[in-house]
């Protein structure tokens, strides 16, 4: 629980202008990773995780310094995928699949962000795409 309260206090330093955009992408970041009922809405296998994807965002702040353009272009493209996953949320009842979802575009946020921290699986654009596309034609998303 430590590590979650260093990272929002890395997060809430990042007080400039300049990283307005990554500041509210950790913060939403954050509040879906470490909500206050995390321990019963994270699966138990996932839990471990948690720790890599705030190791994640701090390797993301001690690096945002001169690459603020690739940051935001990065954050572009997760909430892009943020979008999609809301879309398939609200109609998906497959709580397994959504799960899985959830937890593919966090591993893709450490391959964008900090690749360096290690992703758990191999994730892309090409494998995201295979992961959402049958789901959104089956809900009628396409």
């Amino acid at each position: 629980m430590s590590r979650r309260f260093d990272t929002a206090r890395e997060v809430d330093d990042l007080s400039s202008k300049t990283f307005a955009r990554a500041h509210r992408d950790m913060e939403e970041q954050l509040l879906g990773l470490v909500p206050h009922d995390f321990l019963s809405t994270t699966p138990y296998d996932r839990l471990p995780d948690l720790i890599r994807y705030l190791d994640g965002m701090r390797y993301r702040i001690d690096h945002l310094q001169g690459k603020v353009g690739k940051d935001e272009n990065n954050t572009e493209i997760i909430a892009g995928w943020q979008v999609r996953y809301a879309r398939l949320k609200d109609v998906c009842g497959n709580e397994e699949v959504l799960v899985r979802l959830r937890f593919l575009l966090e591993e893709y946020r450490i391959v964008l962000f900090s690749q360096v921290v290690g992703a758990r699986e191999k994730v892309s654009e090409k494998r995201l795409e295979r992961e959402f596309e049958p789901l959104e034609m089956e809900a009628g998303l396409r």
